[in-house]
């Protein structure tokens, strides 16, 4: 495939010929035209699996760190990147039971995909920077004995601390071994005995387990160093102990490493092949503003995706919790630092749905399994399955799973919606008629200075038909220049175009109409250097967003007669 630029502006003759390929003049509409894009989605996020096992850090795993990898159903999901198990948190730190802070499964790339649909899906799984612990596993008491040692599992996700208990950590995945020396079943990690077994405990100390620095120190320090609930429940028979940190400069984790992951995550879905240069709408499962506004971060994965390849928007939202007054800020986390483009939609408030995998004691003493989640993974579901030209703000099924807005953000008025849809924020919202549904698809610009770039139907719509053409122009590129080669490319736009009109089929109507001039933008100096243009204009059909009812009603009334 040929190489596609865009560009918001007419550029040189010099750098139009710089190199074969495709030139897209995406030029600002008038104030009254608008427009939209596509179907792939694309989530960057934190995963259990790292291939078709859940041994994701040692060589010997067949890993898909880094690598766009689409999806292809709940299973292949499953299979390749992992789900949630009873004491697994890939994101982050497992909250203690009844005290859930703000969004302590953060960046857990399954429970950003878990309940939506997709038409296409394309997850990328960002590294976990980790260090290693030795782990002492002893056998507990039976009777007047111990207990022989027993193949086991040590989950994913249990928080252990260091011996001075100073430190929390998490194992990164699961710990498979069975009972035979040396002979963990997962790679990178080994185990000895130390002591027989019968009347003496069995003493196991596996080394090279991968962990993960977590927030804050320990409160309490148990005698093994396992904190309560795991340290009677998550291996049965054995307890356990953890010597200090192995890898205590290399191997801590923190807030900025995580976010340097993900914009190393988010710089694959820049490759020029599939499925990441099909990639149409991008979001995070881990929520800091340097993942959204950094250098490579997702605003500038979205524009520097669209100007060199086909036309992308990222979806953000700031942390859960966050109040109306900040999201409508210019500062950060608000609307005015994160969005301010049409290629960027700000989601807010967040979702509170049901996750049946999830204990309730992972979320709060009293959730029943609902979790509040930000608001991208339901803009992400809707563009995926809605056709470019419609407003992601009507009513549909498809993210129904929502059961009200997060439980952290109250009072939100018709005002405040007002104040939504004026400041560039797509707000969800639970309509008492309707349920579920985002109240206006509009897209981060300022409303105010960029009105014909507020809807997101009209950048999506953009991108589809211009991406579209460029395709349909593939055939034609780096052939001869003939006023016949020009006339059937100026027949592959108009009969793309007229399929969109469908004037003969008004119920397939997708745009209003439009014009193509394939003279005015061609001089004979253009046509030597093998630069030709088409001016192609397109009217888009509005969204009725305001019904109004003139009604008349009274004993008084004299109706006319038809």
């Amino acid at each position: 495939m040929p190489f596609i630029d865009r560009y918001n502006s007419y550029p040189s003759d010099a750098v139009l010929t710089a190199i074969e390929g495709i030139k897209i003049i995406d030029l600002t509409p008038p104030g009254n035209i608008q427009g939209v894009g596509s179907n792939v989605v694309a989530v960057v996020g934190e995963f259990l699996r790292c291939g078709k096992r859940s041994n994701c850090y040692s060589p010997a795993s067949a890993s898909n760190i880094n690598i766009p990898t689409e999806i292809f159903g709940s299973q292949d999901l499953l299979d390749t990147f992992g789900g949630w198990s009873a004491w697994s948190n890939p994101g982050g730190a497992r909250p203690a039971p009844g005290n859930p802070g703000t969004l302590p499964l953060d960046g857990n790339g399954f429970l950003a995909i878990r309940n939506r649909k997709f038409a296409r899906l394309v997850c990328v799984n960002v590294e976990q920077t980790v260090g290693t612990v030795t782990i002492t596993l002893t056998t507990n008491a039976l009777g007047a004995g111990y207990e022989l040692p027993f193949a086991g599992k040590i989950p994913a996700g249990i928080r252990i601390t260091n011996a001075a208990g100073t430190d929390v950590f998490a194992t990164m995945e699961d710990i498979e071994f069975d009972a035979v020396t040396g002979s963990s079943l997962t790679a990178g990690v080994s185990w000895v005995g130390t002591s027989p077994v019968g009347t003496n405990p069995f003493t196991m100390t596996m080394t090279g387990v991968p962990v993960r620095r977590l927030l804050g120190t320990a409160t309490t320090v148990t005698p093994d160093n396992v904190l309560a609930p795991e340290r009677t429940t998550c291996l049965p028979g054995y307890t356990l102990d953890c010597t200090l940190f192995t890898t205590a400069s290399s191997g801590e984790i923190d807030e900025s490493e995580m976010e340097n992951n993900y914009i190393a995550a988010l710089n694959t879905l820049l490759n020029d092949s599939k499925p990441a240069n099909e990639v149409s709408v991008v979001y995070s499962a881990r929520h800091r503003d340097n993942i959204v506004t950094g250098t490579g971060g997702l605003r500038d994965n979205a524009v520097t995706a669209s100007a060199k390849g086909r036309g992308r928007i990222a979806l953000v939202a700031p942390p859960l919790g966050t109040a109306h007054a900040d999201a409508i800020k210019a500062s950060a986390p608000g609307v005015g630092n994160y969005g301010r483009s049409d290629r960027v939609v700000y989601c807010y408030p967040g979702s509170n749905a049901f996750y049946p995998e999830i204990p309730s004691a992972y979320i709060s003493s009293t959730s029943s399994g609902m979790l509040n989640w930000p608001a991208e993974p339901e803009m992400a579901s809707i563009l995926s399955q809605l056709p470019p030209e419609r407003n992601p703000g009507e009513q549909t099924e498809y993210i129904n799973h929502v059961q009200a807005t997060e439980t952290g953000v109250t009072g939100i008025t018709r005002a405040k919606y007002e104040a939504y849809r004026a400041g560039g924020i797509a707000a969800l919202r639970i309509d008492p008629v309707t349920g579920v549904q985002f109240q206006s698809g509009v897209t981060s610009v300022d409303p105010a200075t960029y009105p014909q770039l507020r809807n997101i139907y009209r950048r999506r719509m953009a991108d589809y038909i211009q991406d579209s053409l460029a395709a349909a122009l593939v055939a034609f590129n780096k052939s001869l220049n003939t006023p016949s080669k020009r006339s059937a490319i100026r027949g592959e736009i108009e009969a793309f175009l007229l399929d969109l009109l469908s004037p003969n089929n008004p119920e397939m109507q997708r745009i209003a109409a439009y014009h193509i001039d394939e003279e005015s933008g061609n001089t004979p100096t253009r046509l030597a250097q093998g630069i030709v243009v088409f001016l192609v204009e397109v009217q888009l059909l509005s969204t009725m967003d305001h019904l109004v009812l003139t009604c008349n009603i009274g004993e008084t009334v004299e109706v006319q007669a038809a």
